[in-house]
């Protein structure tokens, strides 16, 4: 997974392109994550698929309105154009006032025993066939 998030003089000139259109209030969201799902039917494997999703959005509110744009690209360049696009369906133009924009980090992440690269599709199917057979075991 990518350790880094946007650059900080990235994530100002965003949401300062956000606020463009007159916005109360503007938020970038980065996010890089994976998952893997695994269908089993009666101990059978019927279909595993792994997902990641990588990119950004950005938010703006404007009273009771709200718009989102999202970018699977994370360069400044197709970030501006997503806080365009999401300033643009507020449907206004209008310059927002000079105001400070502040910025905070926040990580949102689960605890894990292991890194998601150090468990193979043996083991989960190891797990879900276990967990498979405890169900049945309670309850036909």
């Amino acid at each position: 997974m990518v350790s880094h998030l946007v650059e900080k003089h990235t994530a100002l000139a965003v949401l300062m392109e956000a606020r463009r259109s007159g916005a109360d209030y503007a938020e970038l969201f980065v996010e890089d994550t994976e998952s893997t799902r695994i269908e089993m039917i009666d101990g059978k494997v019927e279909s595993a698929n792994y997902a990641r999703l990588c990119g950004a959005g950005v938010r703006v509110l404007l009273g009771t309105k709200s718009a989102y744009a999202y970018s699977a690209d994370t360069s400044m360049q197709a970030l501006l154009e997503t806080a365009r696009a999401a300033a643009a369906a507020l449907g206004e133009a209008k310059l927002a006032p000079n105001e400070t924009i502040l910025l905070a980090q926040t990580r949102h992440t689960t605890p894990v025993l292991l890194p998601f690269d150090q468990i193979g599709n043996a083991d989960r199917i190891r797990v879900m066939r276990e967990g498979a057979r405890v169900l049945k075991a309670a309850s036909g």
